[in-house]
């Protein structure tokens, strides 16, 4: 079996995502640099940032997703400090099923059980 992309991981977790919360906002954040039409370059995104963010239940959820053979850079484990630190909740994953598992353990875990 061929390995998926992050590309194709993410797109998975997204439509997932939003199967089982269908309220939640869910955002692709991208990072990087472009030119501009004088030629200059823009950097655009927070270096290290998750690849999606989401709000489910009014709780704020960072997604880093990672191939099976991808690992967090250290700008990436410093922004992930930065979410925890600040009340958030971020997941790493390479499945889109682990990931869901993950994020809804971590909303239940928040909200003391209460039903989804």
């Amino acid at each position: 079996m061929a390995r998926r992309s992050e590309k194709d991981i993410q797109s998975e977790t997204m439509i997932r995502l939003q199967e089982e919360y269908p309220t939640a906002l869910i955002l692709r954040q991208n990072t990087g640099a472009a030119k501009n039409h004088a030629g200059h370059f823009v950097r655009f995104g927070v270096p290290g940032q998750a690849d999606l963010k989401t709000i489910i239940h009014g709780l704020a959820v960072e997604i880093e997703v990672k191939s099976e053979t991808g690992r967090q850079r250290k700008d990436q484990k410093n922004y992930q400090q930065a979410v925890e630190s600040a009340g958030g909740i971020y997941v790493l994953g390479s499945s889109p099923t682990k990931i869901l598992e993950e994020i809804k353990c971590k909303i239940t875990e928040r909200l003391s059980g209460q039903p989804l």
